[in-house]
């Protein structure tokens, strides 16, 4: 069985540290799914994804650090079509992962109850910011989906 579920968070002007965990636990329950892997996709290229303990100074710190590792990078002006930032923003995401996969049993994530999942926002521009959460569950558990097919994406 395959759910799939759209998260949004806004985003300030700047770099900035976005908690996602809130949103993925929700889709796993509104998939009443038991078993499998909860995939968390950032759909813009200056956004990476973590799994992070939940200390706001160490999620902080390695947002500085990386961009500590990117400051001599210029700020090269680009016009995209997606809009985004200069090339170190998305060296910086891609540097982070754009993507997680997380395992889960029990309708429950299997990471340490001290882990976040974590947005890395490196977009100088203040924004929404889509994020795509697609469980792959090992069952169908009776009632998922309200009795509908799930559309195939």
């Amino acid at each position: 069985m395959f759910y799939s579920h759209k998260a949004y968070l806004n985003a300030p002007e700047g770099s900035a540290v976005l908690v996602l965990t809130h949103d993925v636990k929700r889709a796993l329950s509104d998939s009443k799914a038991s078993k499998g892997h909860v995939h968390i996709t950032s759909t813009s290229g200056t956004t990476g994804i973590k799994l992070i303990e939940n200390d706001s100074h160490l999620q902080k710190g390695y947002l500085t650090r990386i961009e500590k590792t990117f400051l001599d990078q210029p700020d090269n002006i680009v016009t995209r079509r997606s809009g985004t930032g200069p090339d170190k923003y998305h060296h910086m995401a891609v540097s982070c992962g754009l993507t997680l996969t997380l395992p889960f049993e029990n309708g429950r994530l299997l990471s340490s109850p001290f882990h976040e999942v974590v947005a890395l926002d490196f977009e100088p521009k203040a924004g929404r910011r889509e994020f795509i959460i697609t469980i792959a569950a090992d069952d169908a558990p009776a009632g998922a989906g309200r009795g509908q097919p799930m559309p195939r994406m």
